[in-house]
């Protein structure tokens, strides 16, 4: 895996991975940038629920589980000084289609959590985790 960063000015970064696929980092006006992009900290959330929410779908997939839609939600908080970690993450799998198999949801979320997400053992190293599914 490769990545790559680079000062678009100001405090913008764009990234870009060996695909050549680009994302475009930037503070918050608060911090000083312009907020043309997620801060690195939205990314790395965005990331989670990417992560999490691909293995939701290969999960449920094998258990032969017909999703319409798969959303996930995430809310962090941040430790008030520098190294500002994520300290606390809740994360809502929003699932719909028919006849969904709450079991089955569930046992697909714990695995993600307990077993597959990358993202998310890293995160919860600082981090407490918790999660839900909902039905919609």
């Amino acid at each position: 895996m490769e990545a790559r960063v680079k000062w678009q000015g100001n405090l913008a970064f764009t990234g870009l991975n060996a695909s050549g696929h680009t994302i475009l980092m930037d503070a918050p006006p608060s911090k000083g940038g312009e907020g043309t992009g997620p801060s690195p900290m939205e990314t790395v959330l965005m990331g989670l629920g990417g992560c999490t929410g691909i293995d939701m779908v290969h999960i449920l997939r094998k258990m032969q589980v017909e999703l319409e839609d798969l959303e996930v939600v995430m809310w962090a908080e941040r430790a008030p000084v520098p190294p500002q970690v994520f300290t606390r993450i809740k994360m809502v799998y929003r699932v719909s289609g028919p006849n969904l198999p709450m079991d089955k949801l569930q046992r697909a979320a714990e695995l993600t959590q307990s077993q597959y997400c990358s993202v998310l053992h890293m995160l919860n190293k600082t981090a407490q985790v918790e999660w839900c599914v909902e039905v919609v």
